[in-house]
């Protein structure tokens, strides 16, 4: 599911090895956040499935989790990371 088809969100493109590497992932994630911004795609391979939304922005957040909450969903990516990043705030 395409969370937002027509969305003007910056592409990132990066390097799983990045997330499952010595430093921890939130790390990683806040180097993006600096380039980015609050709202941005990070993808990691040439289908949209391994493409996801990274949302630290207040007010996206608010949207997402208590105004619109089933309009969205995690998607096939945060079953494949649940082991890295769990079932916390981080994959939703």
């Amino acid at each position: 599911k395409i969370v937002w088809a027509d969305d003007r969100a910056v592409l990132a493109v990066g390097r799983i090895v990045d997330l499952i590497g010595e430093r921890p992932t939130f790390m990683v994630l806040h180097e993006y956040f600096r380039q980015y911004g609050g709202v941005f795609k990070l993808s990691f391979g040439p289908i949209s499935a391994g493409t996801f939304y990274v949302i630290s922005d207040p007010e996206a957040v608010k949207c997402i989790l208590k105004q619109n909450t089933f309009n969205f969903d995690k998607g096939i990516l945060a079953e494949i990371l649940d082991p890295i990043l769990g079932k916390g705030l981080i994959p939703a």
